[in-house]
Formats: structure tokens, C-alpha cells, sequence
């Protein structure tokens, strides 16, 4: 089994309610494949950067999950029919990998390790070039 983290878009004109009915089905799709939920994150409402079935802001949750590789395909069109949800990606949470996916190794407002001089050097190498 392997594990995923599936990012699940809800319709904000859903009512508290409608809007558990709706996680607790994608759950439950997951579960009936044979996954096993590990974790459920609620990030809030969020405005969203393009219109989604006519909707500029949904509910964001991250359902981090185990389950045989073989049944995502069918877990991601069992999703799709979900009517409460507006979009929903899944990615393979490989602890080796920072991105896509892992949640637990994004940090937010972690410093970069860039040079700022390096990177304006670099840009200024490319102009020169293209003369």
C-alpha cells in the first residue's frame, strides 16, 4: 500500500452539514477501495485562482491516506461523481520528495535557500548572451 494525499475542493454554498456529508463520502470511497484514512486537514475557505463550475471560492481539505496503487484510478472517478465536490487531485506522498504532495514538508514562510545576488547575476549572464 501506498501512500497518498488527496487535495479535495468543496462547494462553499454548502451548508456545515452537506459539507461533512461530502468529505465523509470521499472517505468512504477511499475505504471501500480497501485505504485506510490517515489524516484529514481542513485548510478554510479559499479564494480560488480560476472560476470552478461557476465558483470563485471553495472549502479546502488535504485527506492524507493508504491504499493499493492500483485502485487510484478508480478512486479519482469515484470522487469526480461526489456532487458536493468541485475538484479533487491526488498525489503520491513519497517521503523522499518534498513537492507535490508530503504535507508534512512544506513549511510555510520557511527561508529560501537562494542567493539573491547569484540569481540577479545569472539573469544579467542571459541578457548578454541573447545580444
Amino acid at each position: 500500500m501506498r501512500k497518498y494525499e488527496a487535495l479535495v475542493l468543496i462547494d462553499p454554498s454548502l451548508g456545515g452539514e452537506s459539507i461533512n456529508d461530502g468529505l465523509n463520502k470521499v472517505e468512504e470511497i477511499v475505504k471501500k477501495r480497501g485505504g485506510t484514512i490517515d489524516q484529514r486537514v481542513e485548510h478554510g475557505k479559499k479564494r480560488l485562482g480560476y472560476v470552478i463550475k461557476k465558483k470563485k471560492d471553495a472549502y479546502v481539505y488535504t485527506i492524507i491516506f493508504k491504499v493499493d496503487s492500483t485502485k487510484i484510478t478508480e478512486i479519482e472517478y469515484d470522487i469526480r461523481l461526489v456532487a458536493e465536490v468541485l475538484r479533487c487531485s491526488i498525489f503520491n506522498q513519497d517521503d523522499n520528495k518534498k513537492f507535490p504532495g508530503n504535507l508534512s514538508a512544506v513549511t510555510v514562510g520557511a527561508e529560501r535557500d537562494i542567493n539573491i545576488k547569484t540569481a540577479l547575476k545569472r539573469d544579467d549572464d542571459v541578457d548578454e548572451d541573447e545580444e
